[in-house]
């Protein structure tokens, strides 16, 4: 059973019923719909897509809304973009006639629109600016009102609507844009399982999303996107408060040079395991897929070091949104995982709490767990989950044993789904633990998963219905599928 996770990119590759069934058939765990992209009505139909191909192959698939945030970008230009040299001067301006024949005239110097009205409020002369993932490089010299007067470092073609990226600006925009709440009151509306909040600079940006979410009814883990410098310098403030963060390699390079990112994936990974939450690692994994039905040598080590770095999940972009090879690329992925695991054992996190604090009852039933399970060679842990906390708790200390969790909650086990080495099942709500063991059993007798005479671990609480309740932990010997509730007489519990 592969333990890492395959996040895929849905867009107009993706999109039909007919290939979102083979998605999920080569691999894929969770669906990433980019709100910078996209109607409400198209992505509506998205996701009715997804849980329909999802319901009929009978598995868990989560939904993660990726919020554009205060994302900048050059607006309409001429068709065949405007072509900017080494030594040239251009101008940005933020305020640009409102008809399309005004936006297309020539000027001299060449005009540029960006979307962002307080650009020349936020940049300083000297200030860099960089288009289309730093392809184009420019530098603000002189700044007025609605006006900056930029000289090309780095020349190329420039065309509507590439991002823009200010190394070493502050931003003033807010990270949670009138745009995004819309957004979020829209995924609360269709039940997506993930908020992912872009440009997050500090954990009030995830507590705007958070009480928005509360103000909306609404539960749903917030992953931020580390993509700037200000998010690094506060991760284990964001980490703190966040449920997962996704490392976003393309701005997080732009913003600090390439030459920074695999360093700061590997302490990103690290730095989130310890606090046992969930890591994403993104952004051109396998980018030459796009176009060619096999990936470089570079691509297949860059995916294989995510999963040794300890990544909970991958991510997979323009390669399955818009790529001429998104089936072939989720099985290639599903492979290079394979592959890497089956070579490496699972490391397991730090132990002690990353506040120094002891670790909470359902902490140290998990870690428990884990050492049991390795210690008798369980074939499986079974977890009783009414929040999803205690398989994801279970997951951060990387057993060797197949990770077989339980939940009476459709929407908790299509979270889980995203976490690394699980597999979540449906099972009845309330009941006494004794019934939950046997529903467990015949389900995996028929999945195939159990035979007699395995040994399980099963980690459950006491009280049915009780969010963080974990409390007990049992060996448990199965010795018939026929009368699941029979246990051995060498069972051991704690509790």
């Amino acid at each position: 059973m592969r333990k890492a996770k395959i996040v895929c990119t849905i867009g107009p590759a993706s999109q039909s019923p007919a290939m979102l069934h083979r998605l999920i058939e080569s691999g894929m765990n969770a669906a990433r719909l980019n709100f910078s992209h996209g109607t409400h009505d198209s992505h509506a139909r998205a996701i009715a897509a997804i849980r329909q191909a999802a319901s009929h192959q009978g598995t868990a698939i989560a939904i993660i809304q990726d919020l554009q945030g205060p994302r900048i970008r050059v607006g309409v230009v001429a068709q065949e973009g405007i072509e900017v040299k080494a030594g040239q001067t251009v101008r940005l301006r933020t305020a640009w006639p409102p008809t399309a024949d005004d936006r297309l005239l020539p000027s001299s110097p060449p005009e540029i629109p960006v979307t962002y009205p307080r650009l020349a409020r936020d940049l300083r002369a000297g200030a860099r600016v960089l288009i289309n993932d730093g392809l184009i490089e420019l530098v603000a010299e002189r700044i007025s009102d609605e006006v900056i007067d930029c000289s090309v470092l780095t020349g190329g073609t420039i065309t509507s609507h590439k991002g823009i990226n200010l190394p070493g600006t502050t931003v003033t925009v807010p990270a949670v844009t009138e745009k995004d709440r819309d957004d979020i009151r829209f995924g609360v509306e269709q039940g997506v399982d993930y908020l992912a909040l872009s440009f997050v600079r500090g954990p009030h940006d995830i507590a705007t999303a958070r009480t928005l979410l509360e103000e909306c009814g609404a539960r749903i883990p917030i992953i931020a996107k580390i993509e700037r410098a200000e998010a690094v310098a506060a991760l284990e403030d964001i980490l703190d408060c966040a449920d997962g963060v996704m490392i976003a390699r393309g701005d997080l390079g732009v913003e600090m040079g390439p030459e920074a990112v695999p360093i700061l994936q590997k302490r990103i990974i690290v730095e989130a395991n310890r606090w046992r939450r969930l890591v994403i690692t993104a952004t051109q994994m396998l980018e030459s897929m796009t176009q060619a039905a096999r990936p470089t040598r570079a691509e297949a080590s860059d995916v294989a070091n995510a999963v040794f770095d300890g990544s909970d999940a991958v991510m997979l972009s323009a390669e399955t949104a818009v790529g001429a090879y998104p089936v072939e690329a989720v099985q290639v992925m599903d492979r290079l995982i394979r592959a890497a695991e089956d070579t490496t054992e699972p490391g397991v996190t730090v132990n002690a709490h990353p506040s120094g604090g002891k670790p909470s009852p359902a902490e140290a039933i998990s870690m428990a767990a884990v050492s049991a399970a390795g210690s008798v060679r369980a074939n499986a842990i079974v977890a009783f989950t009414e929040s999803g906390t205690t398989a994801r708790l279970i997951s951060k200390h990387r057993p060797a044993s197949p990770l077989l969790a339980f939940t009476p909650s459709d929407a908790i086990r299509r979270q889980m789904a995203l976490y690394w080495g699980v597999r979540p099942f449906p099972m009845s709500q309330g009941g006494p633990p004794e019934a939950w063991l046997e529903e467990a059993e015949q389900r995996l007798a028929v999945e195939q998963l159990v035979r007699p005479g395995d040994v399980i671990a099963v980690v459950s609480g006491t009280m049915a219905g009780q969010v963080g309740g974990t409390n007990m932990l049992k060996l448990h010997e199965i010795r018939s599928l026929t009368s699941a509730h029979d246990e051995s007489p060498t069972t051991s519990q704690t509790s």
